[in-house]
């Protein structure tokens, strides 16, 4: 039995040999839905219980289950926990000031910072000039990511992408 899945939180919307996808919509024999398109959701092939409808279907830890609304959005809840954890984790707490300024040049950011630096008074300009490492929870870098007109996300991602170099 052919199966669409939204991709948001893996549950099961429909199910029927029938099912097609297309960039525009989800379509079978008798139905169509704009809701669902090649973008939000996917088609797999699965076995389930012929009394499958009616229940909600989630794809967790590897097998298909019957859940009821609540219990589906702990688990969504959970896992986006757990992916927010994971991404921390992994996240650099320092970078070189090397790996610095070659992830701020790549990123067309280094005069940006250097006008912002030069605003930030003295202290920030030795720190900047003479410092071995940059700390992601450095005061420096909390006082930049908004002049900059930066997300931490975004922050997050340059220190990544700087311990990479």
């Amino acid at each position: 039995m052919k199966i669409l899945i939204r991709n948001s939180d893996d549950v099961v919307m429909y199910a029927d040999d029938s099912l097609q996808l297309s960039g525009e919509r989800a379509f079978g024999e008798k139905w169509q839905d704009f809701n669902f398109n090649s973008a939000n959701s996917r088609i797999e092939v699965a076995i389930l219980p012929d009394m499958w409808s009616g229940a909600v279907w989630s794809y967790i830890n590897g097998t298909w289950s019957i859940i009821d609304s609540v219990q589906h959005d702990a688990y969504v809840a959970m896992e986006t926990e757990r992916a927010a954890a994971k991404a921390a984790a992994l996240l650099p707490v320092s970078v070189s000031m090397r790996q610095a300024r070659l992830a701020l040049l790549a990123a067309n950011l280094l005069d940006a910072v250097s006008a912002a630096i030069a605003q930030a008074g003295t202290a920030a300009q030795i720190e900047w000039e003479y410092a071995s490492e940059v700390r992601r929870d450095s005061p420096l870098i909390a006082s930049l990511t908004p002049a900059l007109g930066m997300t931490s996300a975004q922050i997050d991602a340059l220190f990544t992408q700087a311990a990479t170099l």
